[in-house]
């Protein structure tokens, strides 16, 4: 139900597992994996100003991983007094079994104005096929139960010392031709920005930026969103109803 409080509960988490195939058809796992489970799995929720005056103001769902839970509250910060913002972030990418369930947990706590929609680095050795496929269903899950709200799709930021057609190009090209089939209502390309960074300079491991980094991520994130973001409705006064 909208609107309620809830608390993630732990999903029994199925055996996912895939077939021997060439290595060209698997993804690169964002750390080492072992039948599609990660050996340091996370999941964190929250959402904010469900019952005080920002109640009244659109409300925006960031859905994520680390690389937007790095950035979320600057994002926060910029769309302050003009949004509240909720945010699920997590390890689990949209090829786990468990995934789905807890999307549409999240999906139905609010009406959101607008969405934006990050996840390809958890790829838990799945085949591209499974990715896509997976990929469109959480898509598709998001547009049904939350027909009203701007759907934004955020490109994978690249890996600092991975070469340049690695796995995360090729999630890329998936998300982005995902985008056009269900006509989503933008992207948000955080691959092509992190993309021209400094390599020495702007990651502080393999996947993750530094804090100014992060600041650049962050305004773009924040600026497709406003973009899209409904504006506040003004009260009219009694002249202007004439």
């Amino acid at each position: 139900m909208r609107g309620m409080s809830f608390l993630l509960v732990a999903l029994v988490l199925l055996p996912f597992q895939v077939h021997a195939e060439s290595a060209a058809d698997y993804a690169y796992p964002i750390s080492p994996s072992v039948g599609g489970r990660e050996n340091t799995e996370w999941s964190t929720f929250y959402s904010y100003h469900t019952c005080d005056t920002n109640k009244t103001l659109p409300r925006v769902l960031l859905l994520g991983d680390s690389i937007t839970q790095s950035i979320r509250g600057r994002i926060e910060s910029i769309l302050a007094g003009k949004a509240v913002v909720t945010y699920w972030v997590t390890s689990c990418g949209v090829v786990r079994p468990e995934y789905m369930a807890q999307l549409e947990i999240v999906l139905r706590t609010h009406d959101y104005a607008v969405i934006h929609f990050n996840n390809g680095l958890h790829m838990s050795n799945a085949r591209y096929a499974e990715y896509a496929a997976a990929l469109e269903k959480a898509l598709r899950l998001v547009k049904r139960l939350q027909p009203k709200a701007k759907v934004l799709l955020a490109t994978c930021t690249p890996l600092r010392d991975h070469p340049e057609r690695c796995y995360v190009n090729h999630v890329n090209e998936i998300g982005i031709d995902l985008a056009k089939k269900l006509k989503l209502d933008g992207i948000t390309d955080l691959y092509s920005l992190a993309n021209g960074f400094d390599r020495k300079k702007a990651w502080r491991d393999e996947a993750h930026f530094t804090p100014e980094s992060q600041k650049e991520l962050a305004s773009l994130a924040a600026e497709c969103i406003l973009k899209v973001l409904p504006c506040e409705q003004k009260t009219k006064k009694p002249e202007d109803r004439k």
